[in-house]
């Protein structure tokens, strides 16, 4: 395939993807009553395509098989410290994970056994997060979706 059909073929798959997180999250309409249509259209000018981008880098780096070792280079020291420190078969932690994303370590925190709340500043990104935790059947190297 040339460099042009894949990219659409790619743009086509990124956008049914996204079309599905937004099917599954449609906010109740009091929300968008609450913000004036001006701030509304500001706000989605100025972030849209970075969100998108960085969305997209996330999911990459957070659950696609291929990016495997870059998550084993930032997640598994952290998970290995879980596991040397806090190794009581039968006590639970409660962990909190500030800039969560999109919660891959907050799942390998949770496999552990210990209760994880996630914390993340980007709306977008809990929106992804909570397509991908409740929609998706397998969310470990799910994704495969090209920049």
């Amino acid at each position: 395939m040339d460099r042009y059909n894949r990219l659409i073929e790619t743009m086509k798959v990124n956008q049914e993807f996204l079309k599905k997180v937004a099917d599954k999250n449609k906010p109740d309409q009091k929300y968008f009553d609450m913000i004036k249509k001006e701030e509304l259209e500001e706000e989605f000018e100025e972030n849209y395509s970075h969100l998108t981008s960085a969305v997209f880098y996330y999911i990459i780096r957070d659950w696609a098989a291929a990016n495997q070792q870059e998550r084993d280079d930032h997640y598994k020291m952290i998970v290995d410290e879980f596991k040397l420190r806090l190794n009581e078969k039968d006590k639970k932690y409660k962990v909190l994970v500030p800039g969560a994303s999109l919660c891959r370590l907050v799942y390998e925190i949770a496999k552990l056994g210990n209760d994880v709340e996630a914390n993340d500043y980007s709306f977008f990104n809990c929106l992804i997060t909570e397509y991908v935790f409740n929609n998706c059947k397998n969310i470990v190297n799910n994704f495969v979706l090209i920049f």
